[in-house]
């Protein structure tokens, strides 16, 4: 990811979708973060390997869930990615007031 705009996008994405395409956005999302050396800013880096770490846990068989009680579904995952999302728009708009202001 090059931008704050793209992984706001991404999430987006994740967040609509349904499984198997939601597992495998969530892989990919992770990669990009930790794999491909995504840098961004200091702020919005923190935070996208948050949401990574914290998308690590989602798993969508139910059996599996009860089985380990730190992975959690898709309706905690929603409220995962939408509070990301919120702090990821904050930031973003913050960046874009001070590229307005140089």
């Amino acid at each position: 990811m090059k931008s704050t705009k793209e992984a706001i996008e991404k999430l987006k994405e994740i967040l609509i979708e349904k499984e198997p395409r939601k597992s495998e956005l969530i892989a990919d999302f992770h990669h990009k973060i930790f794999k491909e050396d995504c840098h961004i800013g200091d702020t919005v880096d923190e935070l996208l390997s948050e949401l990574a770490i914290d998308m690590d846990f989602y798993e969508p068989n139910e059996e599996w869930r009860k089985q380990d009680h730190s992975f959690y579904g898709s309706e905690y995952l929603g409220e995962v990615i939408k509070g990301g999302l919120v702090k990821l728009e904050s930031t973003f708009k913050a960046e874009l007031k001070a590229g307005a202001n140089e």
